[in-house]
């Protein structure tokens, strides 16, 4: 016969950096453990277990008569440098390389006998960014006493690194998005396929831009970004650009940071999604490139979720109706314009137009019907004066066909 026994683990400790602290329980007759961290089970039928990180730790004890007694603990780490963990939410990801601009070419103490191993290391305190709660310490990953690009070199060493519970990512939402404009795509030497990248909607304020392309059971020999020098800053002097790619997961991180401390405002393109292979049917491949996690840091150091991030739905179902009508039979001219878009077909005499213009969110914005196209009447004008300068999108059906693509807006 036994009796429920109470588990005691003692109060809540605090580890300092680089060490652990054995966690031990032991009850008469204990058959079975079970512990936790942060709600995940990380060791089954030991009376110990080690507590690499601060968290909530706990174990479960069931005894041979079947009672089951429960205890936790909080261990609280020091504010320990972990080299590339920039922003402290535990993993080191493209994040990191947002929070380290806003603090691009700081200075502080270094690390005593610093090192790029990813382990907790003590630091003294530097001072602390503006609106967050977030040491610069952190961003000096290499531990000289400088935030500069040595440290992206840290970052890119460490990617992908955990050291504890993993914190969620706070934003707030905005209306810009990122597309693929995929009919200015363009092959080099055969096998190097050029998509230009775009960012829809003007950014306001913007001190950097971070993003995924995930693939999607799609077979290529390579995948990476190249950066356009336009809008949005010379790179090397004002921005700094980095690409991780992860094969084995068809992922490519892709973050720009501006590092002259100053946001900007604006929109367009920002550099082409380069896809290495032979032979490729870019229709098929565009269906299976989604954009993941998509943000934007503004002046305010905070950051924005964009729109639209999980899928290109509205250019994926364009490009299925592309690829059933590829014989174009309309013309639209002039393309950019600032005043008035003229719609012109040919050879569909007898039949009705319906012509749709829709915003980049697919927000139907103007319509025109005509009933009945003569030899004298295969074209209509439309006055797009009043329409904020972007990207649109037309639809035009004629009969049974169907045809769509884009219009620039531009004043």
């Amino acid at each position: 016969e036994c009796n429920a026994q109470t588990l005691d683990l003692g109060p809540d400790q605090t580890i300092a950096c680089g060490d652990s602290l054995t966690l031990t329980t032991s009850l008469p007759n204990m058959q079975s453990t079970i512990w936790s961290y942060e709600g995940n089970v990380i060791s089954i039928d030991h009376i110990e277990t080690e507590a690499l990180y601060g968290g909530l730790y706990s174990v479960l004890v069931q005894d041979t008569c079947g009672n089951i007694s429960l205890d936790s603990i909080v261990v609280n780490e020091e504010d320990c440098v972990w080299p590339g963990d920039v922003n402290r939410d535990n993993i080191v990801n493209m994040y990191d390389v947002l929070f380290w601009g806003i603090d691009y070419e700081k200075t502080g103490s270094s690390r005593v006998n610093p090192m790029v191993d990813w382990i907790g290391q003590s630091c003294v305190d530097w001072s602390l960014t503006d609106s967050l709660d977030l040491n610069d310490k952190h961003s000096d990953a290499n531990g000289d006493g400088v935030v500069n690009e040595f440290d992206i070199e840290v970052i890119d060493l460490n990617y992908g690194k955990e050291s504890g519970y993993i914190l969620p990512l706070v934003t707030n939402e905005i209306s810009t998005y990122f597309n693929l404009d995929v009919f200015s795509f363009f092959s080099v030497n055969g096998n190097e396929h050029y998509i230009p990248v775009d960012l829809y909607q003007n950014t306001e304020n913007t001190k950097g831009l971070a993003f995924q392309f995930k693939l999607n059971d799609l077979n290529v020999d390579g995948i990476s970004f190249q950066y356009q020098n336009d809008w949005f800053g010379e790179e090397g002097t004002e921005v700094v650009v980095y690409q991780n790619y992860n094969e084995e997961k068809g992922v490519l991180d892709i973050v720009l940071c501006r590092i002259n401390g100053l946001g900007i405002v604006g929109q367009g393109n920002i550099g082409n999604l380069i896809i290495e292979a032979d032979n490729i049917d870019i229709w098929d491949t565009l269906s299976k490139i989604y954009i993941n996690n998509a943000v934007v840091l503004n002046n305010n150091n905070e950051l924005l979720s964009t729109e639209n991030n999980n899928a290109f739905s509205l250019l994926r179902n364009e490009n299925q109706l592309l690829k059933e009508t590829k014989t174009t039979k309309v013309e639209v001219y002039p393309n950019p314009s600032n005043e008035k878009i003229t719609f012109k077909w040919y050879e569909l005499e007898g039949q009705s137009v319906n012509i749709n213009i829709y915003n980049s969110t697919g927000q139907l914005f103007m319509q025109k019907t005509i009933t009945q196209i003569s030899d004298s009447s295969n074209f209509v004008d439309l006055n797009i004066s009043n329409l904020v300068d972007g990207i649109y999108f037309y639809e035009i059906q004629i009969g049974s066909k169907i045809f769509r693509g884009k219009i620039y807006k531009s004043s």
